[in-house]
This record gives structure tokens, C-alpha cells and sequence, in this order.
């Protein structure tokens, strides 16, 4: 079993089985979202400030990052929105 498995085995078990207006998958998938943008903005923040010259690999490394968890939190936060 996964941890996601044991967090939706036990947000199951609890008396509501929905948390406002989420259900279990919607909380986890809400929360998986805010962790996601949290570690894009933590990545960014430590980013060297953008030059007027070109990019080193490592810059342009961590940036890639940045928007590729950042798009992942978005479609995460999609999935949210769409069950209400």
C-alpha cells in the first residue's frame, strides 16, 4: 500500500466521508497541489537572478523545474475544482 492509499483509507474511515465540499480524493489531490506550488516557489526563490546573459545549464535546469511542478499543481487543482 501506498501512503496516498493509507491517507484515503483513513479520511474513509471518518465519520463524513466528505470534508466540505471534497471528497477523500479531492482533499489528497487538493493538498498534493499546495505541496506541489510550495516546492516550485521554494526552487524559484533560490534561483539566481535573471542577467542579461545567457542562461547556464544549471539555470535553466532549475527553472524547467519550477515550471514543470508548477504546471503539475495547476492540472492537481484542476482535478479539484472539477469535482465540485
Amino acid at each position: 500500500m501506498s501512503f496516498r492509499d493509507d491517507i484515503l483509507a483513513g479520511l474513509r474511515a471518518s465519520e463524513d466521508t466528505a470534508i466540505g465540499d471534497l471528497t477523500p480524493e479531492g482533499l489528497l489531490e487538493a493538498y498534493r497541489a499546495e505541496v506541489l506550488r510550495e516546492v516550485a516557489d521554494e526552487l524559484a526563490d533560490q534561483a539566481p537572478p535573471v542577467t542579461a546573459g545567457p542562461r547556464t545549464q544549471y539555470e535553466r535546469g532549475l527553472m524547467d523545474a519550477v515550471y514543470r511542478l508548477r504546471g503539475l499543481a495547476s492540472i492537481a487543482e484542476g482535478g479539484v475544482r472539477d469535482e465540485h
